[in-house]
């Protein structure tokens, strides 16, 4: 549990309500809802009830963190009303209605305002409650109590508990011999106590009183608060969560480092692609630039060209034109010459047609004729060289048409040319601001990968800083390991001197009680042929095995159960391996280990002086009652098994070495620590013993033996035992059982015990926790529901144990006293016969370690049920059996109802479970187990530390 209050005042009374899950409380001067809080934790638990602040600001704490309970702004005292509050600024813990304890405060320099606060009395507060019970009532005002209290009848009022703070504040106790100047309660406490409430504990701040209609919960106070109790301070819990905070943040960062490392890997990786990229296109930028410097000369040429063509274009037109003048002209004479011919030519005729009549004329005209002849011969030849010279011009003019067509029609392709170009190079221009856009993206995440980078690379160094740091604690670590290692030196000598110390102190125990016990005892232990403090009766085939002597000094034949039944079987098995086995008993427990040993065991047999046997002797027939001698009251001594009789192991199973003194390699099987699960069923002073003779025998022990995982991790967890000392052996079963069919069948037991026909088995002793009472009551839900059904139960088990008169009570109020078979001890050859009869097994127990019922019936093929806690659970893995709730009678009976009604379901289980039980309690297992544990106590060590340090639960 978490403990939130200043003195561990809720570990107290988490306590006295342990398992009660709702309850009820008033608080007043509650203060703070979570600090100091003696309420915090029934609160957490779902607990509600009155919280009591005259503090505006404390007040206001509740009221935000305290939704389930009423919290009041008030201040109470015995009268209602209004009065006249003190608050201390700097600690509001203190603040108080007492006057006097408020210029305390002022002159132990606090400063302290005072103003009138509204007033209730506890009568009021408890009247509003109703009915309702109030499991406790804490006051804690200063000083103030006296007027507190006179406002509440405690005899009509009962709160169950009481805890009221009894020291005057803030005083100190600096001399413990003066403890009583810190005293308070003197005014108040005997009308207390007048109204029938005990004083139940006294922590030094607070006293608890039970009223005495629950005076029988003062046994739970009988220790103070401790290792139990399983306490965690709050401020411990929170440092435990901001610690778990701190570490996930640190992962979280951790793993921010490693995604920021992989995403920078990746943009390395992206910057390298796409510099490749970047380097491709500048080499394509660059040829385009070229192509397009190309295109421009090219457009330069072209544009050159065209204004050469234009300007010769221009020419020729020019030309065309003034020849197209000039053909105009040439046509006009030509015209004309025609004309003037066609005139000569008329002319001519009229020449002619006179001629005969002028004939005088005629040489005139002859002369004129050749001369007009030459001119018109001239002329002719002009007009011949100007249709030669027009026709070369038509040629000339048809060749200009046909050059200027097709330069139209190059200028026309180059004009296309042009205008693709120009859009290649706008397409150009637009990827090349693309390229540029996409180059400025890449320049910028390059500088946040380069910031990125940074931060890491500073993150990196804080690690290695980190890690440098780390090095050196380990180093220094490493140093304090070897100085470790010195000390571990020097403290084997010391325990080698220890064990003289220890064998002298031991001889001088012995010359002790023999002084007191009778001189003849002092004269055989000083003979040397036998050891003087017992007799040694040796096996018949002594062997060369290993020695082991078994520690059976507390085992009360017929009484001690599960642990006898495991002693027989533990040596069994060792004499199966080949062991050499002693047994140390006293004189009254060598017939009923005779009877099942024989001669296959040796018996080391503690004495008794004659004047203990005296005393004994005559208490037994004074008394008419059976005292038996014991480890204490004999004379036995383990300093010397190694020297006087050979021992290599010394093995106890019985949750305690018998005698402390021993000197040999020990092996304890410690079988359960019930005691710390369930106080309720053992006194004070036998948790206290189990605790104290637990922890020595624990301690001492060089291996430690249990039956299961979960008895294991207790001991780890409980009691700090090192993980690499305790082994996990399941137990195996005794052959006696199983062999005791072939001498005594089914129908020899239900002749012999008159077993009813159809009956379900629980063999346990009669102890609070193996939960027959529960049993008994499922019993009657089955046969209520299944009438026609004659379920009976058989118990075996010793009725004289603290268990047995809830068991008869439960059977007696229920009606089934002819329905509850009990056949006391039974031998253990009967067993087998008995289970085999059985319907099937039921084991309700609510702690167990292991189960030899379970296991018994397992191998024996008779289906198992068992509880769903502690240990059982193991026996059952893998659909070996059913599981119930040992607290839920109803459970219990739907379990037993169910193999009632479904056998094909109860004979697979059965199946199973043999086949488990075959494979996880075998004889052959169970020794292997054994010689680990022997093997590590006496010092072969180094495979097991290797397996602790690769596994968090060896063995």
């Amino acid at each position: 549990m978490i403990s939130y209050s200043q003195n561990f005042e809720d570990v107290i009374l988490a306590r006295l309500f342990q398992g009660q899950a709702s309850g009820f409380y008033i608080d007043v001067g509650a203060w703070d809802p979570t600090r100091h809080s003696v309420t915090r934790h029934f609160y957490d638990l779902g607990w509600t009830g009155i919280n009591i602040e005259p503090v505006s600001r404390q007040f206001q704490l509740f009221a935000e963190e305290r939704p389930r309970d009423r919290n009041l702004n008030v201040a109470v005292a015995d009268l209602a009303g209004r009065l006249r509050f003190y608050e201390c600024k700097q600690l509001t813990s203190l603040s108080t209605a007492n006057e006097t304890q408020a210029g305390e405060l002022q002159r132990a320099g606090y400063e302290v305002i005072s103003y009138e606060v509204p007033v209730v009395t506890l009568e009021e507060v408890i009247a509003g409650c109703g009915d309702r019970v109030i499991d406790f009532l804490k006051i804690d005002v200063e000083g103030f109590e006296e007027t507190v209290l006179r406002g509440l009848d405690l005899r009509t009022r009962r709160p169950r508990v009481l805890v009221i703070e009894a020291t005057l504040p803030s005083v100190k106790i600096e001399d413990w011999d003066q403890i009583d100047r810190i005293r308070n309660w003197d005014d108040w406490e005997p009308a207390i106590l007048a109204a029938d409430y005990e004083l139940a504990w006294y922590d030094g701040l607070s006293r608890f009183y039970l009223r005495r209609e629950d005076a029988g919960l003062r046994k739970r106070l009988s220790l103070p608060p401790c290792v139990h109790d399983g306490v965690e301070l709050a401020e411990v819990h929170e440092l435990k969560r901001a610690h778990q905070v701190l570490l996930q943040e640190r992962e979280d960062v951790l793993n921010t480092n490693r995604r920021l490392v992989g995403e920078l890997r990746a943009v390395e990786g992206d910057r390298t692609e796409k510099a490749s990229v970047l380097e491709r296109v500048e080499r394509e930028l660059a040829d385009l630039q070229n192509s397009q410097m190309a295109l421009a000369k090219e457009r330069e040429d072209v544009l050159e060209a065209n204004e050469r063509l234009a300007e010769e274009l221009r020419a020729v037109d020019e030309d065309r034109a003034a020849k197209a003048v000039n053909l105009e002209g040439l046509a006009a004479e030509l015209s004309e010459l025609r004309t003037s011919r066609q005139q000569l030519l008329d002319e001519r005729e009229t020449i002619l047609s006179v001629n005969q009549s002028v004939e005088s004329q005629l040489r005139s005209v002859e002369a004129d004729q050749v001369n007009k002849a030459d001119v018109i011969a001239r002329l002719a030849q002009q007009v011949t060289e100007l249709a030669g010279e027009c026709q070369a011009s038509t040629e000339a003019r048809e060749k200009l048409l046909e050059t200027n067509t097709r330069l139209q029609s190059e200028l026309r392709t180059i004009g296309a040319d042009r205008t693709e170009k120009e859009a290649t190079i706008e397409r150009l221009d637009r990827e090349v601001a693309e390229l540029k856009t996409d180059r400025l993206a890449i320049l910028e995440a390059r500088d946040k990968v380069l910031q990125a980078t940074q931060r890491l690379e500073t993150e990196l160094r804080a690690v290695e800083a980190d890690r440098a740091e780390k090095s050196q604690v380990i180093e220094r670590l490493n140093v304090d390991l070897e100085r470790a290692s010195l000390e571990n030196t020097i403290q084997s000598h010391k325990l080698l001197a220890k064990d003289q110390v220890i064998e002298l102190a031991a001889i001088r125990n012995l010359n002790g009680k023999a002084v007191l016990r009778g001189l003849a005892d002092l004269r055989a232990r000083r003979r040397h042929t036998v050891p003087a403090y017992g007799d040694y009766v040796p096996a018949e085939a002594t062997g060369n095995g290993l020695h082991v002597a078994i520690d059976t000094l507390e085992i009360v034949f017929g009484v001690s159960g599960g642990v006898e039944t495991y002693m027989k079987m533990l040596t069994s098995a060792l004499l199966e391996g080949g062991r050499r086995v002693t047994l140390i008993c006293l004189p009254d427990q060598v017939a009923p280990l005779r009877k099942v040993f024989g001669a296959r065991v040796g018996y080391f047999v503690m004495r008794r002086s004659a004047a203990v046997g005296l005393a004994i002797d005559v208490s037994n027939r004074l008394l008419s009652r059976t005292r038996r001698l014991s480890a204490t009251t004999s004379m036995a001594t383990f300093s010397r098994l190694r020297e006087d009789i050979g021992v290599d192991i010394l093995h106890s199973p019985v949750q305690i070495f018998s005698v402390l003194d021993f000197r040999v390699p020990s092996v304890l099987n410690l079988h359960d620590l019930q005691h710390l699960h369930f106080p309720e069923n053992f006194s004070p002073s036998d948790i206290e013993a189990r605790n104290r003779l637990y922890g020595l025998s624990a301690s001492l022990a060089d291996a430690i033996v249990v039956s299961s995982d979960f008895v294991r991790n207790d001991l780890i967890n409980q009691m700090r035992v090192p993980a690499a000392k305790v082994f996990t052996v399941p137990v195996t079963w005794d052959p006696r059982v199983i062999a005791g069919l072939d001498g005594f069948s089914v129908q020899d037991a239900i002749s012999l015990y008159k077993l009813p026909s159809i009956y379900a088995i629980y063999p346990a002793q009669f102890w609070p926790h193996k939960n027959h009472a529960r049993l008994v009551q499922a019993l009657r839900i089955v046969r209520d529901k299944c009438p026609n059904v004659d379920l009976k139960l058989v118990f075996t088990g010793y009725r004289g144990h603290s268990g047995w008169p809830a068991v008869q009570a439960t059977i007696e109020q229920l009606g089934l006293g002819a329905d509850v078979v009990c056949l006391d001890h039974v031998p253990v050859d009967h067993l087998a016969a008995i289970y085999k009869g059985s319907l099937y097994c039921v084991m309700p127990s609510t702690f167990e370690a292991s189960s030899y019922p379970v296991i018994e019936a397992q191998v024996l093929g008779v289906p198992a049920m068992c509880s769903n806690v502690t240990s059982l659970p193991e026996l059952t893995r893998g659909g070996a059996g059913l599981l119930f709730d040992p607290f839920d009678v109803e459970d219990i009976a739907a379990k037993m109802l169910r193999w009632l009604d479904d056998p094909d379901d109860r004979q697979t289980h059965a199946e199973r479970a043999h086949a488990k039980a075959g494979r996880d309690h075998d004889i052959e297992k169970y020794i292997a187990g054994l010689a680990g544990a022997y093997d590590y106590a006496r010092g072969e060590r180094s495979e097991r530390f290797n397996a602790c340090a690769a596994a968090a639960q060896p063995g």
